[in-house]
């Protein structure tokens, strides 16, 4: 019988290196999938950053990709549509006045309200 003999230099060349645009374009991509299906009030800005990186670093099909289903999760998420309308709200109402009920003082024992 023959032995075999088994040489790591030669495994080296076998697994193939992702540049860093390509995982940033990927990375988009989960970010997405996880604000349509997971927490997307988390991931659906975090992927929207990404995705603009991803686009940005030369990996157009995946940013647009991720920008798509960022969008979509944006739409799906009731939470985080809620934070966007309130805040659209204070910026159109004026921040002056929903604030100011916290720089009155409290009022003194037996005095009227």
């Amino acid at each position: 019988m023959s032995r075999f003999t088994l040489r790591l230099s030669k495994l080296r060349n076998y697994h193939r290196k992702l540049s860093k645009s390509a995982v940033v374009g990927w990375l988009a991509l989960v970010c997405g999938f996880s604000g349509i299906f997971l927490h997307g009030l988390f991931f659906v800005p975090a992927g929207f950053i990404i995705s603009i990186l991803a686009i940005l670093f030369g990996q157009f099909l995946l940013g647009f990709l991720g920008l798509i289903l960022n969008l979509i999760g944006l739409l799906l998420s009731i939470k985080l549509l809620f934070l966007i309308g309130k805040l659209i709200f204070f910026i159109l109402t004026g921040f002056g006045e929903i604030f100011d009920y916290f720089d009155t003082p409290f009022p003194e024992r037996g005095q009227d309200i």
